[in-house]
C-alpha cells in the first residue's frame, strides 16, 4: 500500500507537476492545440522520449491520473506541494483550481506584455518588425506590430507587444518576471511598469477523461 509520504506531487517553476513513485517519475503538463488537455507523461525512456500515459481535460481529473501513474491504481491521498511553500491534498471537496487561485496561482496558456527596442534613427518600420519577429522567435515568443514611441539622440525607440507561450500553473506574482526573462533573453528591453497579462481559458474541471493505457500494468 502506498504511504501518504510517498504520494507527493511537486509543482515546478516551469509550470509542470511532477510525481516520483514506485513506477518512476511522471509529469503532468498542459498541452494546447486543437484539443487542449493535460498530458501525463513518463518515465523517460533510453531514447530520451517520455511516453504519453494518460490525458484529461480538467486539472482535477489529471491529478488523479498522475497519482495513479506514479503510485499505482489504488486510491491514495495526494499531497501537492507548491513553490511558495504551501501544500494541499487530493481528493478534496474544494476544486483544485479554486485552491490554486486562493494561493495566488492560475492555469495559463500564454503570457502577454510589451518590450522595447532601440533602432538606428530612420530605420524603416518593416525592417524593425523583421528584426523584432526574428529575435522574439529565437526566445520562444511571438511579436506583434511595433509602434514608434519617440526619437531622440540615442535613436528611435520602438515598443512591441510580445506573447510567451507559457502553459501550466504559474504564480501570479511571478508571471511578469517570467515574461521579463524571456524578453531579456531576446535582447529586448523590459518596459518599466510593464503590465503582464496571464491569459488562461481552460475548463476548471470537466468529466471528459481519456486513459491511453491500463494503469494495472503501467511502468
Amino acid at each position: 500500500m502506498t504511504n501518504v509520504f510517498d504520494s507527493i506531487i511537486v509543482l515546478d517553476e516551469d509550470g509542470l507537476l511532477t510525481a516520483r513513485g514506485v513506477r518512476g517519475r511522471f509529469r503532468l503538463a498542459l498541452v494546447t492545440g486543437e484539443r487542449t488537455a493535460w498530458h501525463v507523461t513518463g518515465p523517460v525512456g533510453p531514447a530520451g522520449d517520455a511516453p504519453l500515459a494518460a490525458m484529461a481535460a480538467g486539472l482535477e481529473d489529471a491529478l488523479v491520473l498522475l497519482g495513479r501513474a506514479a503510485f499505482g491504481p489504488a486510491p491514495v491521498r495526494l499531497i501537492v506541494k507548491l513553490p511558495c511553500g504551501n501544500e494541499f491534498s487530493r481528493p478534496g471537496r474544494v476544486p483544485v483550481e479554486s485552491i490554486l487561485a486562493a494561493l495566488g496561482y492560475e492555469v495559463i496558456s500564454r503570457l502577454s506584455g510589451f518590450a522595447g527596442y532601440l533602432a538606428t534613427t530612420g530605420t524603416p518600420a518593416d525592417d524593425v518588425a523583421g528584426v523584432l519577429h526574428q529575435v522574439a522567435a529565437a526566445s520562444g515568443m511571438t511579436a506583434g506590430t511595433p509602434s514608434l514611441v519617440e526619437s531622440d539622440a540615442a535613436g528611435d525607440h520602438w515598443a512591441v507587444d510580445v506573447t510567451y507561450p507559457f502553459t501550466g500553473v504559474i504564480r501570479r506574482s511571478t508571471a511578469a518576471a517570467v515574461l521579463a526573462v524571456a524578453i531579456e533573453e531576446a535582447g529586448l528591453d523590459v518596459i518599466d511598469e510593464m503590465e503582464c497579462e496571464a491569459t488562461g481559458d481552460h475548463p476548471a474541471n470537466v468529466a471528459s477523461v481519456v486513459d491511453l493505457r491500463s494503469f494495472t500494468n503501467a511502468a
